[in-house]
C-alpha cells in the first residue's frame, strides 16, 4: 500500500489545523512540534514575540499546564490561504473562531457559549525542515473580542 504524500500547500495548510487541535486537546508537545527551533510566536495579547525554543517552550508549557481539568476549548479554522516564495519558504493566513467554557460539576459537556471567546486571524511564515514543514513565525491577531 502506498501512502500519499501531502503537497507543500497541504502540509502548510494543515499546520493551522494542527495548531488549533493542539490547543483544543491541551497537547503541548504536539503544539511545540509545530515550530522551528528559532521561530517567533506572537500571541494576541502580547506586543513582543517569543523567539526561539528557549522562550516558546516554557511559556507554552505554563499556558497549557495552567488549564484546569474542566477547561474546554474548540477552535474552528477557515479561509486558509498559503503561498510560496520558494521551495523552502511560504506564507499563509486563516481565520479562527474560538470558543471556551468550563465543564459542569459532574464532568458533563458545557452548554454552547452564546458568544465566541474570540475571532482571530492567524498569519504564518512556513519553513521546510528535515522533518517537514513548520512555523518559522506565527502571529495571532484578535479581530473581534467578546463584548
Amino acid at each position: 500500500m502506498t501512502i500519499p504524500t501531502a503537497t507543500p500547500h497541504e502540509a502548510c495548510a494543515a499546520l493551522f489545523s494542527r495548531y488549533a487541535l493542539a490547543q483544543d486537546t491541551g497537547d503541548v508537545d504536539a503544539f511545540l512540534a509545530l515550530f522551528t527551533e528559532d521561530a517567533a510566536w506572537h500571541r494576541p495579547m502580547n506586543d513582543a514575540p517569543l523567539v526561539g525554543s528557549a522562550e516558546i517552550v516554557p511559556t507554552a508549557r505554563a499556558l497549557f499546564g495552567g488549564r484546569g481539568p474542566d477547561f474546554v476549548c474548540q477552535h474552528f479554522v477557515s479561509n486558509v490561504l498559503v503561498t510560496f516564495e520558494s521551495a523552502e519558504r511560504g506564507e499563509g493566513s486563516c481565520y479562527a473562531l474560538a470558543f471556551a467554557a468550563t465543564r459542569g460539576a459532574d464532568g458533563s459537556a458545557p452548554p454552547i457559549p452564546a458568544i465566541p471567546a474570540g475571532i482571530l486571524r492567524y498569519f504564518a511564515t512556513f519553513a521546510r525542515c528535515d522533518d517537514g514543514w513548520k512555523f518559522a513565525a506565527f502571529r495571532a491577531v484578535r479581530v473581534f473580542r467578546p463584548a
